[in-house]
Order: structure tokens, then sequence, then C-alpha cells
């Protein structure tokens, strides 16, 4: 089935949805949006089609974490109990 091979490559999606609107204040969330949209547009193209490579992955997750790191393990462990 086509659906659980889409919902299975999303996963690294759905966790960063997950960081942006469980772990982050909602007065904070824009700082999370402006450093995205420091990364090169080619990055952001891919991400947007879904195509991130594991580099694209990994540069959006590297360096000073947007929100703090045990906020952000909670938020992505709270989900996966629901």
């Amino acid at each position: 089935m086509r659906w659980r091979a889409t919902w299975k490559s999303r996963g690294f999606y759905r966790m960063l949805d997950t960081m942006l609107f469980r772990a982050a204040e909602p007065e904070e969330r824009y700082r999370i949006l402006e450093r995205f949209y420091r990364l090169s547009p080619s990055l952001i193209g891919r991400f947007y089609a879904g195509r991130s490579t594991l580099a694209d992955k990994a540069r959006v997750l590297t360096g000073k974490p947007p929100v703090p790191i045990v906020r952000a393990v909670r938020a992505i462990a709270g989900s996966m109990s629901s």
C-alpha cells in the first residue's frame, strides 16, 4: 500500500512539526522559521517537495537548538505515546 510507504517516509517532517507546535512556545515559533529560511534555497525547495537528503535533515537539526533539547525530546516522546 502506497500510503504506508508515504507515511513512513514523512516521519522526519512529522517530528519537526511536533517540535514546532509542542516544544516551542507560541510566541517564539517565528524564531524557528527565521532560522529555517536562512538555509539555502535548494535545501528549502527539497524540504517542501518532501525530498530532503540525509545531509539536509542533518543541516536542519544542527546548530543552536531553537527550543530546549529536553522540551523537544519530551514533545516527541509524548507524540509517540498518543
